[in-house]
C-alpha cells in the first residue's frame, strides 16, 4: 500500500486513527510474513502499519498474538528511521541462564549500529557499534528476568540528544550524533537460553 498525501488533515486523521505511528505490530493478526493492511496515520498521510518481517534465521513464531522469540532466531523489517520513538513490550523469563536479547532501533550492518538489550540476569544496557570501536552507554541491573512484561522506549531527535525510559521512568539521557552511513533495519536477536515474549513493538 502507498502513502496518500491528505493536505492538512492530519490531526483529522489521528483522531480517526488514533495516535501517529509509522509501524506497529501487536501480532494480532498471527502472521509475520504476507501481514494483513491496518490503516493508520503518520505526519498527516496514510500508512500501513504492519511491515513484512525478514526472518534471517530461526523460527520465531506467534502464539496468543504475541511474538515468541527462540534461542538462534533473527529477524528484523526494513527501517531507515534515525529519530523518533521505538517502543517495545517485553517479558524476559525468569528460567533463563545464558545469554541476551538484542533489540536493534538502528541497524546498518554487524558493526555500524544503535541496541539495546537484556542480559540473562535483567541487567538492562544500551550499546553504540560503530567501524572501529563498540561503547556501552547505559548498563544497569534492574531484575528484568521476572517473567513480567515491562515496557522499553528509546527516543532520539533530530540533533542527537536520547532517551531511555523503563515502564515509563526515565533511566538514562545522552547526546550523541553518530549514525550508521546506511541504515537499513529494526533488528531483533536473540540467543538466550529461554524464549522471549514480545507484546508489541511501534515506532512513531
Amino acid at each position: 500500500m502507498g502513502i496518500y498525501k491528505s493536505g492538512d488533515i492530519s490531526k483529522e486523521l489521528e483522531k480517526y486513527f488514533g495516535e501517529c505511528i509509522y509501524f506497529y505490530d501487536d501480532f494480532i493478526d498471527g502472521q509475520l510474513t504476507n501481514k494483513k493492511v491496518r490503516i493508520g496515520s503518520y505526519n498527516g498521510n496514510l500508512v500501513n502499519l504492519h511491515r513484512d518481517w525478514v526472518i534471517v534465521s530461526g523460527e520465531p513464531s506467534i502464539s496468543n498474538e504475541m511474538l515468541n522469540i527462540h534461542n538462534g532466531d533473527v529477524l528484523y523489517i526494513p527501517s531507515k528511521f534515525t529519530q523518533g520513538l521505538w517502543e517495545y513490550k517485553i517479558k524476559i523469563p525468569s528460567n533463563a541462564t545464558e545469554g541476551r536479547l538484542k533489540c536493534y532501533v538502528i541497524y546498518e550492518k554487524e558493526d555500524c549500529y544503535w541496541v539495546f538489550g537484556v542480559w540473562y540476569d535483567g541487567k538492562v544496557y544500551i550499546d553504540k557499534h560503530t567501524e572501529s570501536a563498540s561503547v556501552t552507554i547505559y548498563a544497569e541491573e534492574l531484575n528484568l528476568n521476572d517473567d513480567m512484561f515491562h515496557i522499553y522506549k528509546i527516543i532520539r531527535d533530530g540533533s542527537g540528544n536520547w532517551k531511555f525510559y523503563l515502564d515509563d521512568i526515565e533511566k538514562k539521557t545522552w547526546s550523541d550524533t553518530y549514525l550508521p552511513d546506511n541504515p537499513a533495519q529494526m533488528r531483533i536477536e536473540s540467543d538466550l537460553n529461554s524464549i522471549v515474549t514480545i507484546d508489541y513493538i511501534k515506532l512513531k
